[in-house]
């Protein structure tokens, strides 16, 4: 069957890209279809005004990741919503068929 579909997860905007980046480029250059999740819009650490979901989406973009879901829990404090991003990412991964996952180390 091999590699054909990659869910990539970041808990902010940048945290896929300086993550695992180059490893998603690498992948979708091969014919993967990879796709992003990120689970907030990290506002609390940008300038007034700064679309960092926006930045991101053309970040990801750029590497040929094929589709981005923009979640907007709240930054810091992801622990707090556990369930729903389970609930979000089974959800997705049922919907995708996703045959690899991919997140970022902090």
């Amino acid at each position: 069957m091999g590699l054909r579909t990659v869910l990539a997860l970041g808990a902010h905007p940048d945290d896929l890209e300086l993550g695992c980046g180059a490893t998603l480029a690498k992948l979708a250059d091969r014919g993967v279809t990879v796709h992003a999740m990120v689970f907030t819009a990290g506002r609390a650490g940008a300038a007034e005004g700064f679309d960092r979901p926006a930045e991101t989406r053309n970040a990801l973009a750029a590497l040929g990741v094929t589709r981005v879901v923009q979640h907007s829990f709240a930054d810091a404090r992801l622990h707090q919503s556990l369930n729903e991003i389970i609930a979000a990412i089974e959800e997705d991964l049922k919907a995708t068929a996703t045959t690899r996952i991919y997140t970022m180390f902090d």
